[in-house]
């Protein structure tokens, strides 16, 4: 119904049916949005940009770390498999009088060893000096991190009917000869030719030992039961000691394996150098400033032979060729007391 503004007179139609007025309807207005209504689509809005945003940030990280180079973990540590293993040395190629190396590579590459271990050994043995014809088993230790010269390297080992015949510490990416270099018999590294440390001998007869130490040790101690010697340098710093014993003495015989684990337990250094073969092993290591080398043989008859040296880390370069004439000395025989000559 309509209410003329005129005449006051109700009517239905667009025109007042008493004076003719005509009418214009009243325009409804739009009922306002609720407020909770426009907090819900800003929601969802920023719930949807949201997720978007995570979807692309989850495909940035799967293509980072599906690249072949991504290795945020390879800095400065030992993060790869150890490689330590046995396995008879190739020779090298009849027609071929040098082996390459391939050029250095990056801390994240393939060690030389384990992409071509032929190759990698036959190098090694080709620098060492080890004659081709002669049959080796090569032992390779685990890869470790050389802070002195900021190199990573692996210990290689030549073994020839039970005797190490020559060694090294090599770059595991090109085989090159870098530290604790033990050459084949007869010959000398650069480093053993230029020292001009001369040595004394010590020989034992009761356990059937020998060994050549630097003369520069001068204070020494000799065990009252004729075992072994302890020789140092008068302010200490320097440190050898040399003994052997009888495992019958102790009870039971140890296998090398236990007799190594026990020592490896008590070494009072970490131990980051520790091959064996068949009869011998070696711990080699550092605690705080000070480096540690010690080896042991432990023969078919019970007898255990074995010396020690310490030194500051500071005259590693020194030491190198000095432990390697001292490794070449260190012979091991039948001594008085020993069960086979009895």
């Amino acid at each position: 119904m309509w209410i003329c503004p005129k005449c006051q007179t109700q009517n239905e139609g667009n025109f007042c049916s008493s004076c003719g007025t005509p009418f214009t309807p009243p325009v409804q207005e739009t009922a306002p949005v609720a407020p909770e209504k426009k907090n819900r689509g800003i929601l969802v809005a920023c719930l949807v940009v949201s997720a978007i945003g995570l979807i692309l940030i989850i495909l940035l990280l799967v293509l980072l770390l599906g690249k072949d180079d991504f290795n945020p973990t390879g800095l400065r540590t030992l993060g790869r498999p150890s490689a330590t293993a046995t396995a008879q040395a190739t020779e090298m190629p009849a027609n071929s009088a040098t082996t390459e190396a391939p050029a250095e590579q990056s801390a994240s590459s393939s060690y030389w060893f384990e992409t071509d271990r032929e190759a990698f050994l036959a190098y090694v043995k080709q620098q060492l000096g080890i004659p081709e014809d002669l049959s080796t088993t090569a032992e390779i230790g685990d890869v470790a991190y050389w802070e002195g010269a900021d190199q990573w390297i692996v210990h290689v080992t030549f073994v020839h009917n039970g005797e190490t015949v020559g060694g090294a510490s090599v770059s595991p990416y090109n085989g090159e000869v870098m530290r604790s270099i033990l050459p084949y018999p007869g010959l000398s590294t650069p480093s053993e030719q230029k020292t001009s440390t001369s040595y004394k001998s010590y020989e034992n007869g009761r356990y059937g030992y020998s060994i050549e130490y630097p003369s520069f040790l001068t204070e020494g101690s000799y065990g009252q039961n004729g075992a072994g010697a302890y020789i140092t340098t008068p302010d200490e710093t320097v440190k050898f000691s040399i003994n052997g014993d009888h495992m019958a003495e102790f009870g039971t015989t140890p296998s090398l394996s236990e007799l190594k684990r026990a020592y490896k337990n008590d070494a009072g250094f970490t131990v980051s150098y520790e091959p064996m073969g068949d009869n011998w092993f070696v711990l080699s290591g550092t605690s705080g400033n000070t480096e540690y080398y010690e080896k042991h043989f432990l023969k078919s008859d019970g007898t255990h032979n074995y010396f020690r040296i310490s030194y500051p880390k500071s005259r590693e370069k020194e030491f190198d060729p000095i432990i390697t004439h001292m490794v070449k000395t260190f012979k091991t025989g039948v001594g008085a007391d020993s069960p086979s000559a009895n």
